[in-house]
C-alpha cells in the first residue's frame, strides 16, 4: 500500500510542478504580453503623433502658402494700380464704402468715357459718402492746368453718383484737354493810313520878329514813313526901319510844304510816335512899306529847307498830338529896302520853328 501511494505522490508532485511551471509560464506570457502590448501602444502613439504632426505641419503649410500667394497677388495688383497711376498723366483718388463701385471699376469706366483723348496733367479726388438713409452724395475736387474746382453730386444709390461723378471728371478732363482757344483775330494795321490836322506855330528869323502862324496838314503813313503836305499861314509882323520915325515895311509869308519822318518808336510799340523830320516849303514873301509918301507891296519867292523831331502820342485814338522842332535855312533871301534909303527887312540865315497840333487818324 505504501508503495502504491509513493508513485502516485510522485505525480502529484509532477502535476504540482506542471501546474506550478504552467503558472510561472502564464506569468511570463503575461509578462510578455504586457511588454509587447506597452511596445505597440507606445510605437502606435508615436506613429499617431508623427502623423498628426505631419498633418499638422502640412496644413499649417498650406496655410502659409496660401497666405503667401494672396500677399504676392496683393503686392502685385498694387504695384500694377500704381503703374497704371504712374504712367497717366490724371491721378485718381476714390473714396467710396464697401459695396460702391471701387476705384479699379471707376477707373474703368472713366477710360472708357475718355477713348482716345490726350490727357494733360491733373490730379482728381472723389468721396462718395451716404449722407442720410436712402441718399448718396459724391464730392469731386479737381485740380489741372486751368486751376481747381468742387463740385457735389447727389443720388439715390451709390452707383448712380459713382456713375454721375465719372461722367463730370471725364468732361472736365476732356475740357483740359482741349488746346486753348486761339486769340480771335486782331484786324491787321493797314499798311496806308491817312490823317488830317492842324498845327499852332512859332516861328525864329523868316519875319523881322517871331511870329505865330496856323498850318493846315494831310498826312499819309506807309508803316514807319509819314509824308505830310501842309499849308501855313504866318501873322504880318513889320520893320520900322526906314528914314522917318515909323517908317518901314509889313511882311507876311504864305507858303507850302513837302515834309517827310520816319518813326524810330512807332505805335508798334505803343501810342507813341518819336522820329525825325526833313521838310521843304516854297511860298513868298509880302511886303508892303508903311509911313512913307508912296507905299508899293511886292511879292517874293520864298524857298526853305528845314530839318528837325517830330513826337506825337494817341492821347484818344484816333487822335494823336504832337510836337515839332525844326531848324532850317533859306534857299532865297530877298532884300526888301526903301528907295533913296536903303535896306529895311532880310530874312536871317538860320531859321527856327517849333509847333504843337493834333492829327486825326483815318482807319
Amino acid at each position: 500500500m505504501g508503495a502504491v501511494i509513493e508513485p502516485a505522490r510522485m505525480r502529484l508532485a509532477a502535476t504540482v510542478g506542471r501546474v506550478a511551471d504552467s503558472g510561472r509560464f502564464a506569468a511570463a506570457l503575461a509578462n510578455n504580453s504586457r511588454r509587447r502590448f506597452a511596445a505597440a501602444l507606445e510605437d502606435n502613439s508615436r506613429r499617431r503623433f508623427a502623423a498628426a504632426l505631419a498633418n499638422n505641419s502640412r496644413r499649417r503649410f498650406a496655410a502659409a502658402l496660401g497666405c503667401l500667394c494672396v500677399a504676392a497677388l496683393w503686392i502685385f495688383s498694387a504695384r500694377a494700380g500704381a503703374q497704371a497711376i504712374a504712367g497717366s498723366p490724371v491721378q485718381l483718388t476714390w473714396n467710396a464704402p464697401v459695396g460702391c463701385p471701387d476705384r479699379v471699376q471707376a477707373r474703368a469706366d472713366l477710360e472708357q468715357a475718355l477713348g482716345s483723348t490726350r490727357l494733360k496733367r491733373a490730379v482728381v479726388r472723389v468721396t462718395i459718402v451716404e449722407a442720410q438713409r436712402g441718399q448718396w452724395s459724391a464730392e469731386l475736387w479737381m485740380y489741372g492746368a486751368a486751376g481747381s474746382g468742387e463740385r457735389e453730386v447727389r443720388g439715390t444709390s451709390c452707383e448712380q453718383v459713382a456713375r454721375a461723378a465719372v461722367l463730370i471728371v471725364a468732361l472736365a478732363l476732356e475740357t483740359l484737354a482741349q488746346p486753348a482757344p486761339a486769340p480771335a483775330p486782331t484786324a491787321p494795321e493797314p499798311s496806308v493810313r491817312f490823317a488830317a490836322g492842324a498845327r499852332a506855330a512859332l516861328d525864329f528869323g523868316s519875319l523881322p520878329r517871331p511870329d505865330l502862324g496856323l498850318a493846315l496838314e494831310l498826312a499819309m503813313n506807309l508803316g514807319r514813313l509819314r509824308l505830310e503836305a501842309e499849308a501855313s499861314g504866318w501873322l504880318p509882323r513889320s520893320a520900322e526901319r526906314g528914314p522917318v520915325a515909323g517908317s518901314g515895311g509889313s511882311f507876311g509869308l504864305y507858303s507850302g510844304g513837302l515834309r517827310g519822318c520816319f518813326e524810330l518808336l512807332g505805335p508798334s510799340r505803343g501810342s507813341f510816335a518819336l522820329g525825325p523830320c526833313v521838310a521843304v516849303e516854297a511860298g513868298v514873301t509880302v511886303g508892303s512899306g508903311i509911313g512913307v509918301s508912296h507905299p508899293r507891296q511886292s511879292n517874293v519867292f520864298w524857298g526853305a529847307g528845314l530839318a528837325g523831331l517830330s513826337v506825337h502820342s494817341a492821347m484818344l485814338s484816333p487822335l494823336w498830338v504832337g510836337l515839332r522842332v525844326e531848324l532850317g535855312t533859306p534857299f532865297f533871301r530877298p532884300t526888301w529896302q526903301i528907295d533913296d534909303f536903303g535896306m529895311v527887312f532880310r530874312a536871317a540865315p538860320l531859321l527856327g520853328r517849333v509847333s504843337i497840333g493834333a492829327r486825326w487818324v483815318f482807319r
